[in-house]
This record gives structure tokens, sequence and C-alpha cells, in this order.
């Protein structure tokens, strides 16, 4: 997947290996996923110093659409465009079809942590993350956060 404004810088998984990782899926026609957005944002800022890397994925809208919802909810963290579905659709397997939002924790060896399906919450949200954020990175040392996405 390309990385959006990011020109032709592709998203690949294991380049964020050694921090503690949240993949948030999301659609910007999604009513959940709009209702849990500003929490996402919200969260992303305050757990950077934290390890926390939050790294938003795009299922299948146009690069203007995305640039909207970017901007709509003041994003500064990467969004990777998975304009085919195929990330989506490999979470699909065995499902009917995900709901969106869905949220994917990797700890820093890149091992799946935890999946959520559906929105969360402002308390639920922070609530995994503080929990996930505690067994990924028990010694509490900082992680360099990836860097933020080009503006334009």
């Amino acid at each position: 997947m390309e990385l959006l404004d990011e020109g032709r810088d592709t998203f690949v998984l294991s380049q964020y290996r050694g921090n503690a990782l949240l993949l948030n899926i999301f659609a910007t026609w999604c009513g959940p996923c709009n209702q849990e957005q500003p929490g996402m944002v919200d969260a992303a800022a305050a757990y950077a110093a934290g390890g926390l890397v939050v790294v938003g994925i795009d299922a299948g809208d146009s690069d203007d659409s995305v640039r909207a919802y970017r901007k709509k909810y003041g994003i500064t963290y990467p969004i990777a465009m998975d304009r085919d579905r195929r990330f989506a659709y490999a979470l699909e397997r065995g499902r009917p079809e995900v709901d969106y939002p869905a949220s994917l924790f990797f700890n820093p060896s890149g091992t799946l942590y935890g999946v959520v399906i559906g929105g969360m919450g402002q308390k639920e949200l922070t609530y995994r993350i503080e929990r996930f954020l505690a067994q990924a990175n028990p010694e509490g040392k900082t992680q360099s956060p990836s860097p933020p996405p080009l503006q334009r």
C-alpha cells in the first residue's frame, strides 16, 4: 500500500518493528469510524511519548476523500491507502465482512497482540491502549515514533 501524501513511499508493516503499533482501518463513509476518529487522533498524540505509533489504513476511498477526512479530524499520523481493499479482504477471510473501524495492535516484536472489530468509545480506547502499552513496553522505555506525514 502507498502512504497518502508520501509520494511513492509504501507501507510495510515490518518497518514498524520495535514499536508498539496500532493500525486503525477505516473508511471515510463509515459512521462508527467518524465517531471514533477524534479519540484516535487524541490517543495518537497523547501516547506517542509512551511509544505508541498509530497508522491509519483507508479501505478503498479516493485520495481526495481521505485528504478531506484527514483535514476534518486533524489526523497527523501516516495513512496507508488500501485502494483495492486487499488488506481489508484478508481480514474478512472466515467472516462475511469486516465491520469498520477495525484496530490491530502489534507489540514491538511484530506479533499481533489484539484485534478490535468495530468502533471504540474514548474510555475503551484509552483502556485498551494503556493495557497494551503496559504489556508491550513493560520497562517504560520511550520508543521513537514514526515521522509525521508530509503536509500539503
